[in-house]
């Protein structure tokens, strides 16, 4: 309907409305309600409501009490729906639920603001019973902080996690962080994804960072000293497509710092690590096939690394190029490499042109 349509709408509703037509204020209080054809004038619709409500009007009643409600008179909007419901408007009941709900929230948010958390417990805990979502999260982040006694994740997620099942995003962002400071790290990647796919900007930005989180997991499992717990959660990382992690999976089988070495499984995890992006691992790949005399193969792995701008492998290329490993002597291009390397910060490579 355009605004012409909507022009004779009103000026229909208004003959209906010189005859106390019900019908007609109400539609007149819809029209300025909704700003159909120019911008929303609430007082207008308001007294159109009213109008309506005077004459007969069920269903104005509902509209009135939101229209209250936008503006925050809840007094007013609570007289409106108490008068629906009893005229029995069923939808006028179900406002009246949601409007003791919401002011039930108010009074529990200034309770914790306040610091009285019992209260807040009290006002959270019957709002639950309800499904809140603000309640739900608000609990969580009380469980969380330790806010009502001792620190409960476990608690906190429970709350976090019913959230969610009620269609809650920042539940995710919730959860995540709370899986995040339990050291769940496969949780935490699983909410935050849950999250950011359903537009939460939080868990996207936190996607973002995930490398943030992975050099810390990475750097607390390896720095524990139990390698053998660390290399439990590298995988778990690893699953997830950490680059980082993959490389020093690929590190501990390559050193055999939990048993034997395992020079296969080394290379399978460094050549999956260069594959989710650590080039670094070039390095780390060729050393591997020179221990295994794979010369030929080795020079190649260093020239791609060098080639990706690691200094460590223009070094071992220029080493490999000089003496003819792998390959033609090219001492030509191993000056070039040797000296790129020196420029990019290579000690070796610069002690050597000194």
């Amino acid at each position: 309907m355009d605004v012409d349509d909507y022009s004779e709408a009103v000026r229909l509703s208004l003959l209906q409305g010189d005859e106390n037509s019900a019908y007609g204020f109400f539609v007149l209080g819809w029209i300025f309600d909704e700003g159909k054809i120019e911008p929303a004038q609430k007082q207008k619709a308001r007294h159109y409501y009213e109008r309506a409500i005077d004459a007969g009007s069920v269903k104005a009643n509902r509209y009135l009490g939101s229209l209250l409600l936008e503006s925050g008179e809840f007094d007013a909007a609570r007289k409106a729906f108490v008068r629906g419901e009893d005229q029995g408007d069923n939808a006028c009941s179900d406002m009246l639920t949601q409007l003791d709900q919401f002011e039930r929230e108010k009074l529990a948010n200034i309770a914790i603001e306040t610091g009285e958390y019992k209260e807040a417990l009290e006002q959270l805990q019957a709002l639950i019973e309800q499904d809140s979502e603000y309640a739900l999260l608000a609990l969580g982040v009380l469980h969380q902080t330790g806010r009502l006694g001792r620190v409960d994740l476990h608690q906190a997620k429970a709350c976090y996690q019913r959230a969610a099942e009620l269609g809650s995003v920042e539940a995710h962002y919730r959860l995540g962080c709370a899986a995040l400071e339990g050291l769940e790290y496969v949780a935490a990647h699983s909410a935050f994804t849950k999250g950011a796919d359903l537009g939460d900007d939080q868990c996207k930005n936190i996607l973002s960072k995930r490398d943030l989180f992975e050099e810390f997991e990475i750097e607390k499992a390896i720095d524990s000293g139990d390698l053998r717990s660390a290399l439990e959660r590298l995988e778990k990382l690893a699953d997830l497509g950490s680059a980082n992690a993959l490389a020093e999976i690929g590190w501990v089988y390559h050193s055999g710092q939990i048993g034997k070495t395992d020079l296969l499984l080394a290379k399978e995890y460094y050549e999956r690590a260069i594959e989710a992006g650590n080039m670094g691992v070039y390095r780390n790949l060729g050393l591997l096939l020179l221990e295994e005399e794979e010369e030929i193969h080795a020079r190649d792995v260093f020239l791609r690394g060098a080639k990706e701008g690691q200094p460590s492998c223009m070094y071992q290329l220029s080493r490999m190029l000089r003496n003819g490993d792998g390959g033609a002597i090219d001492t030509r291009q191993a000056d070039i490499w040797l000296n790129t390397a020196a420029a990019q910060g290579h000690l070796v490579s610069q002690l050597l042109i000194n």
